[in-house]
């Protein structure tokens, strides 16, 4: 039965492929006994481009999504935060929220307010650590009032909330040795992927080529190294390996046309697309391997992915670092994903990898996408949230 109100709120658009992936699906299995609320910034590209097929998934399940557009214009951007503000107060004391599910840190800023003069059950689903992000990945410094105040911020959160919820269990060690929790208040679920959208497709599976495709796709900046997976790919071009790399991102492709362009071999081998979110799928199965590495600093230990449980139940392995303690365990514990460290790795031992998993291709995609399902797939994760919101709801 329909009977709570709950609000979902989040800076990150459901437009967004990082929203269709995550907010959407799991709004979706909340709104089966909740009435459901969403509060979101979007962003007009994708917004034009993903909402038709959104809204009707929306509208079947009686969802209400309200949103602001979110602008870059210093001016704009900022009345973008004040449409936030109003539209949240207005939800608020309109639809007599009964929980709110807060995505990340920015839109507690707006949230705490209300917080601070009426007492209503929080789950504080950090994702990451975000100041520390800010600090290791855009230049703020912890001596600036920003970060400080984003600092304070989440002390009140975690202090208020029922349930703080994070990625890894690396990042749930670091909160309760930081915050004196106790370990049930934290709830570890990694990023996860829906095995109707992300699946095992067979037509991939029976092509026999003579190239070995190596695949990147997502933000090439930021927490990802791309300078180093593209002089890795380099040198396994180089040790005659027959490897096309093919990546598709959003990001600027002049400027990476000009960074492969320093590779001598590289260059010669490569393809970038920008595609839509839906056809993701298509383009990991495309290729035999997916390849990137993350910059290891201290955000990264709450970090895991979402391209991770994609890829997996796509039946791809991964070629990647050990960042943090979460993504070292699977690692350890399977023989379909590589660790590879700067410095510290053989590439003969990847080229065995790649030439293992490339000629044993049904054996380990079945294999990955067994373990995918079992451990990084939507029913998992909604199994758990599901459980967090009947112990508060009493449902």
């Amino acid at each position: 039965m329909r009977e709570k109100d709950i609000l979902y709120l989040s800076f990150d658009g459901l437009t967004d492929p990082l929203g269709s992936s995550q907010i959407l699906p799991l709004t979706m299995n909340l709104s089966l006994f909740n009435k459901v609320s969403i509060l979101s910034l979007e962003k007009e590209f994708f917004y034009n481009l993903n909402y038709k097929n959104i809204e009707k998934r929306l509208n079947k399940r009686k969802i209400n999504h309200f949103f602001v557009f979110f602008k870059k214009n210093k001016i704009l951007k900022l009345l973008s935060f004040v449409f936030y503000f109003f539209k949240l107060f207005m939800i608020f004391y309109s639809k007599k929220i009964k929980l709110i599910h807060l995505r990340g840190y920015q839109a507690a800023l707006f949230l705490f307010p209300i917080l601070y003069f009426k007492k209503i059950d929080l789950i504080f689903d950090i994702r990451g650590f975000w100041p520390e992000e800010k600090v290791e990945r855009f230049n703020w410094s912890k001596n600036q009032l920003k970060y400080k105040i984003f600092k304070k911020l989440e002390k009140f959160l975690i202090s208020y909330s029922l349930y703080v919820i994070c990625l890894t269990n690396h990042s749930k060690n670091i909160l309760i040795e930081n915050n004196k929790l106790d370990a049930n208040q934290i709830i570890v679920i990694p990023t996860c992927s829906s095995k109707t959208q992300f699946y095992l497709d067979k037509n991939y599976q029976k092509k026999n080529q003579k190239k070995i495709f190596l695949g990147y796709f997502g933000t090439t900046h930021g927490a990802y190294d791309f300078d180093f997976t593209c002089n890795l790919i380099d040198k396994l071009i180089m040790s005659k390996l027959n490897i096309f790399f093919k990546i598709y991102t959003y990001d600027n492709h002049d400027l990476l046309i000009k960074k492969i362009k320093k590779y001598k071999y590289l260059r010669e081998n490569y393809s970038i697309s920008s595609i839509e979110y839906h056809r993701v799928q298509e383009f990991i199965s495309s290729v035999d391997l997916v390849i990137f590495f993350l910059k290891e600093n201290y955000s990264v230990k709450a970090s895991f992915p979402t391209k991770i449980s994609e890829i997996f139940l796509c039946g791809k392995p991964i070629i990647c670092n050990s960042f943090n303690d979460d993504i070292k365990k699977i690692i350890i514990e399977n023989d379909f994903i590589f660790e590879y460290d700067r410095g510290t790795s053989d590439i003969k031992n990847l080229e065995k990898f790649i030439f293992k998993v490339v000629t044993k291709k049904n054996e380990y995609s079945k294999k990955i996408s067994k373990f995918a399902i079992h451990n990084l797939e939507t029913d998992v994760s909604n199994q758990k949230y599901n459980s967090i919101y009947k112990s508060i709801l009493n449902e």
